[in-house]
């Protein structure tokens, strides 16, 4: 079924509404993990050592390669947008697909590494396990909810063409994914930092 729009495309100028709605989000959580890496390093350059005594080195090469698998979403991602602005819904569709299944494998691998780091040194022990495990479960929340969030746009084209209406979505998931792969190398350099 196909959604009429007030205005016609031809006539629309600027960026849909959904666009500016996630860079307020954008802007907002780079705000909150600003504040969370900014207290991650203003406590280890407070402490004489980081990360503190029983508490072994950050693992590299795992979270290394985890992130460059989310990373790679980007690309999907960006393709789903262009679909979408071509009304061509299975590359729409196989777009958010790839990018779901990507960060799906990101948030499943750092979800693993995260409980074997729990067993290690929970939450509780310390302000460098606190803010380790906010930063990367922030983090993890956030793929998941871009996850979910593809999934349902994935759903809502399934069945159709996609409309001016979802191809605002798709763009706007897109800037979502492109903001959340910019995040995972801050969080990243500076999950591992300590061990570099």
């Amino acid at each position: 079924m196909s959604e009429q729009l007030a205005v016609p495309v031809a006539l629309q100028r600027g960026r849909p509404v959904s666009w500016w709605g996630v860079l307020l989000l954008v802007a907002t959580e780079s705000a909150l993990f600003g504040a969370m890496i900014a207290s991650y390093f203003y406590i280890w350059f407070q402490t004489p050592r980081w990360p503190p005594p029983g508490v072994g080195d950050p693992k590299v090469l795992a979270p290394t390669l985890l992130t460059i698998v989310l990373l790679g979403s980007s690309f999907p991602a960006a393709e789903a947008a262009r679909a979408g602005r071509l009304r061509d819904a299975p590359r729409a569709r196989v777009g958010l697909v790839l990018t779901a299944v990507l960060a799906a494998v990101y948030a499943a691998g750092t979800s693993v590494l995260m409980v074997q780091e729990w067993h290690d040194a929970p939450a509780t022990k310390d302000a460098y396990s606190s803010l380790f495990f906010t930063i990367q479960g922030a983090h993890v929340a956030h793929v998941a909810a871009g996850v979910l969030a593809n999934l349902f746009l994935l759903a809502t084209i399934a069945r159709g063409r996609v409309s001016q209406y979802r191809m605002n979505g798709i763009w706007a998931i897109a800037l979502y994914w492109h903001f959340v792969n910019v995040l995972a190398v801050f969080v990243l350099l500076t999950t591992i930092a300590p061990a570099l």
